[in-house]
């Protein structure tokens, strides 16, 4: 039987912790070149 993404993180709740805070680090990370991008008059349109 197959576990879903919630029962694992509640088993390992470290793993939990180091992915969580992976993921809002290169949130942080992509929004602050985001930031410097728009900054610095680069901004392009993209379709």
């Amino acid at each position: 039987m197959q576990r879903t993404l919630t029962e694992m993180y509640s088993l390992d709740t470290q793993a939990t912790y180091m992915q969580g805070f992976i993921y809002i680090r290169q949130m942080a990370i992509h929004l602050r070149n985001a930031i410097d991008h728009e900054e610095k008059g680069n901004v392009s349109v993209g379709v």
